[in-house]
């Protein structure tokens, strides 16, 4: 018999604090290092996360270098 699927818990915040981009970038990276020495000794990586979390850091990273070269022209 067919194990009833239940929906995944949904969550909220209740609050948030505003972040610098390249705060968010450290914190990405630091979680990505890390994530993969765990999950290497594990050998059970989740490529697709840690190839998003990558893709943000990257974005975040250039968003900062757009914002920089726009303060100077």
């Amino acid at each position: 018999m067919d194990s009833t699927l239940s929906a995944p818990p949904r969550l909220r915040a209740l609050s948030s604090t505003p972040i610098s981009s390249k705060t968010a970038r450290t914190q990405i990276e630091s979680f990505l290092e890390d994530y993969q020495a765990r999950s290497i000794g594990a050998k059970a990586a989740d490529t697709a996360l840690v190839v998003q979390l990558d893709k943000l850091s990257t974005a975040l990273h250039e968003e900062r270098q757009r914002k920089r070269s726009e303060k100077s022209a």
